[in-house]
This record gives C-alpha cells, structure tokens and sequence, in this order.
C-alpha cells in the first residue's frame, strides 16, 4: 500500500464497508485538487469515510487514479455511484482539467460503478 494512503478503509472500526459485511450499497466521492485527488467511501446512510489522499502528479488518468483507490481501499469493489469534483467547466457531461492535462466524462465514469450512475461538477 501506497505511503499516502491514510489507511485501508476496513480497518478503521465502523467504516463504511465494514458495515456492510460484505453488501455493496456504498457510493464513492472524489474531490480533484491542484496537487492532490482524494477518495472517499459513502455508505447508503450518508456516512463519510475518511478521505484516502494520492498525489495528482502519480496519475496519468482519473481511471488509473481510480483503479489504485478500488485496489487499495475497496478489495476491486465496484461503488454503486461515483460524484467526482473537477477543476475545470463541465460541459455535456465532461470536463478538460484545469490543473491536469485530464478529461473526464460521466460517461466514463458511470462504466466504474454496479449502477451506471455518475455526476461530474466543477468542483468550485
């Protein structure tokens, strides 16, 4: 596990996916900063996990991002939805990263989850 990863979520007592035992009713939000993507896990009451941190510049791709928080934190689970925050306008469903050279489309995003459901903001 990476050294910026804050921890794997089922370890920390009462996390969203120990909870679960096991179900997979759990969405997941990211928030794309200037040097940072963060992850977290929303369990089906709103439950927030704490955040799981990586450096932006690791990245060549939100997917490959994405693909090292299901790994680390999720055991390959598939959220039932995913809301992800871009720095950048979105348009018809994507957005051109501001402060990386990133595009990101709901459409992309929906194919990361059980349900097929994804929204995409500017993340203000």
């Amino acid at each position: 596990m990476a050294s910026t990863v804050f921890g794997r979520l089922e370890e920390r007592p009462g996390g969203v996916l120990s909870k679960l035992a096991g179900e997979q009713k759990f969405s997941v939000v990211s928030d794309i900063g200037g040097t940072n993507i963060r992850f977290a896990n929303v369990g089906s009451e709103c439950e927030l996990d704490a955040p799981v941190r990586y450096p932006l510049s690791r990245f060549t791709s939100f997917a490959e991002a994405f693909a090292a928080f299901q790994s680390d934190a999720l055991h390959g689970l598939k959220p039932e939805a995913i809301a992800v925050g871009a720095a950048g306008p979105v348009r018809h469903g994507t957005v051109r990263m501001t402060n990386a050279s990133w595009t990101i489309t709901e459409q992309d995003l929906a194919t990361l989850t059980t349900t097929g459901t994804a929204i995409l903001v500017n993340d203000l």
